[in-house]
């Protein structure tokens, strides 16, 4: 039997790191136009407050591989009878 709490178990189990990083994080601004296309698409966002897209083969982040992907995933019934990917 395990003498641990629920709250040490959450702590320490796979997904922690991830959700500590989720929570320390700040997300960009919504950008200026969304590109609906297929595929990953990057959005950058400019100084002057401004922002615009390029197409991308891959997630990544300073040339490096993204570590953490979040999804956000609609249902629109009128749209399709599945799940749509946002």
């Amino acid at each position: 039997m395990s003498t641990s709490t629920p709250s040490a178990r959450a702590r320490h189990s796979p997904g922690s790191r991830s959700r500590r990083i989720l929570r320390a994080s700040s997300f960009p601004p919504r950008p200026d136009h969304w590109n609906v296309q297929a595929g990953w698409t990057r959005y950058l966002y400019h100084p002057d407050g401004s922002s615009s897209y390029e197409h991308a083969e891959y997630p990544d982040f300073n040339g490096q591989a993204e570590e953490m992907l979040m999804f956000d995933v609609e249902a629109l019934p009128a749209y399709s009878p599945y799940a749509v990917m946002a």
